[in-house]
């Protein structure tokens, strides 16, 4: 139970350093286009998700480091399973958020 608990502190504290320097580095990027007028989304919006995505990343990687350790290979093949059938229902939510804009 500890070592799962370290390896989330480890993978979410490597996961902010990592994603608060891509967050800000596509943050300065999307203010640099978005002064130009080519970017309709708040670049304050693109850097929240980078650095979610690099929270996610550290927190995904280190698991997934405790799981192989711990679990056989059937363990290992059910939470897989559950894990694409996670991204799949996510896919389809941002499917349904943003639907496909007419072109002119």
């Amino acid at each position: 139970m500890v070592n799962v608990l370290f390896r989330s502190f480890k993978g979410f504290t490597y996961g902010a350093v990592i994603g608060m320097f891509f967050g800000m580095g596509i943050y300065l990027l999307g203010n640099a286009v978005s002064g130009l007028g080519f970017l309709t989304v708040d670049p304050k919006v693109l850097g929240g998700v980078m650095f979610a995505t690099g929270i996610l990343g550290g927190l995904g990687a280190e698991y997934a480091g405790w799981l192989e350790g711990k679990a056989s290979e059937k363990e290992q093949a059910v939470v897989n399973e559950k894990l694409i059938r996670i991204l799949e229902k996510m896919e389809e939510l941002l499917e349904r958020a943003n639907p496909p804009r007419p072109q002119a």
